[in-house]
């Protein structure tokens, strides 16, 4: 029997053994011909179950949307109109519905981008080790905060205007 499922995250559905479970995300480990239930792992405790393909929904259907779960390391690939952030590394914060898109704090930009989640490629946790920020790249944020709280600034100081003889 073929496994579609192994490898993907899942969302867990309909289980009625254990219905807390319901709703709960997981990463397929495997599929077991003899009891036709595949192995999955639950993201947050690591437990593993046995769970029929009748109790599993594939997660916000696939790569494109929902499968990609805070904290998750990914990088980026096949953007156009933003080509230069193509092979950069960030960590995936929240899924915005009403967007279907990801936010992701790519290191050393000040701020998370909305992506889709066809853009984004999960990267291994066991072939993962954290970068340290390259001079250049703490550089850049260290201008870009500066330059923010500058314009914060001017806003605030304009909208007391002369109430404190400034």
């Amino acid at each position: 029997m073929e496994a579609p499922l192994c490898g993907r995250r899942v969302t867990l559905a309909a289980l009625k053994a254990r219905p807390e479970l319901n709703g709960l995300k997981a990463e397929v480990l495997s599929f077991d011909e003899s009891s036709g239930r595949y192995t999955v792992r639950l993201q947050g405790s690591g437990e593993q179950l046995a769970v029929r393909a009748a109790n599993l929904r594939a997660a916000g259907g696939g790569a494109a949307s929902g499968s990609f779960a805070p904290g998750e390391r990914v990088t980026i690939k096949g953007l156009t109109a933003k080509a230069e952030l193509n092979g950069h590394s960030g960590t995936v914060t929240e899924w915005h519905e009403e967007s279907g898109r990801y936010a992701v704090q790519v290191d050393n930009v000040v701020k998370p981008l909305l992506l889709r989640g066809d853009n984004l490629k999960l990267v291994k946790a066991e072939g993962w080790a954290p970068a340290w920020r390259t001079p250049e790249g703490q550089a850049a944020i260290d201008q870009a905060l500066h330059e923010h709280v500058q314009q914060e600034w001017e806003k605030t100081k304009n909208s007391f205007g002369g109430m404190f003889g400034g």
